[in-house]
This record gives C-alpha cells, structure tokens and sequence, in this order.
C-alpha cells in the first residue's frame, strides 16, 4: 500500500499500478482539449477506428485514443498495415488521434503540440529539478485527494 505522503514517478503502465493500489483511477486522457484546439496550428481529429486512419495521406502521426500510451504515437510516413509492430497488438476498431505532420518555422508561430496530464510528464530542456518536483508533487496529491500541496 501506497503511504500518504509518497509521490510515484514511472512509466504510464507503472504508474497505472500505482494508482490501483491507491484505489484512484488513471484521469481522462485528453491530449487535445477543447480549449487549446485554438493553438494546435494543424488538423487533428479522432478516427473512431484506427483502420480508418491507415487510409489517409502521409505522412500522419497517430497514437491511441482510448487507452493511455497503450502504443506510443508515431508518424507513419508510407502505407503500414495493422500488423506493424507499432501497434503492439491494439485493435484495427479502437479509436486513434490522428493530426498533420509539417514544420510552422515559417510562421514563427508557438504551436501546442499536445497537453500532458501533471502525473506523466517528462523533464525535457532545461526545467529546472525542483520545478519538475512540484509540478509532479502538486498533481500527485490533487489525484490522492490531497488537493495540492
């Protein structure tokens, strides 16, 4: 059993664990809410059907859309089957984001690539360590019931 006070920090198949000892449940995953389509800079849609997907033009990024990181996204740039290993075995009739692939540099507009839940982030750049701590701390205890530190 998880103690009141412990932050768990893993992978989403580990963390995932580490909630069901808690008795708390994964959070709706939402990469592209509502509110930040404004700022995406490029076609993003849900195929309820992920053999719907394989039809459209590449290059397309596509990651699972019902099942946190249940394959990780990635752009198919040539026509790829169901069987490509990519999937790891995910149905041809689960639901899929799929969004354009292209470089905005000419632009020079900031673009959302996708939104992150707080527990499954990762420290790219140069966050600073205890920046990355509390923001892990911070969602860790709103998602224990804690509300925050």
């Amino acid at each position: 059993m998880l103690q009141d006070a412990a932050l768990a920090y893993g992978g989403v198949p580990w963390t995932r664990e580490a909630f069901q000892h808690a008795g708390v449940s994964l959070p709706v995953d939402d990469p592209y809410p509502a509110a930040a389509r404004f700022a995406l800079g490029r076609r993003v849609w849900r195929e309820e059907r992920l053999a719907s997907a394989l039809v459209h033009p590449r290059p397309l990024f596509i990651k699972p859309a019902d099942n946190w990181k249940r394959f990780t996204g990635f752009v198919a740039d040539s026509l790829i089957e169901i069987g490509d290993l990519r999937f790891q075995g995910y149905s041809k009739a689960r639901p899929v984001w799929c969004s354009e692939v292209g470089v905005l540099a000419t632009s020079g507009a900031t673009v959302l690539v996708e939104v992150n839940d707080g527990f499954s982030v990762g420290a790219y750049g140069s966050i600073a360590p205890a920046l990355f701590f509390d923001v892990l701390s911070s969602r860790w205890s709103e998602l224990m019931g804690g509300g925050g530190p």
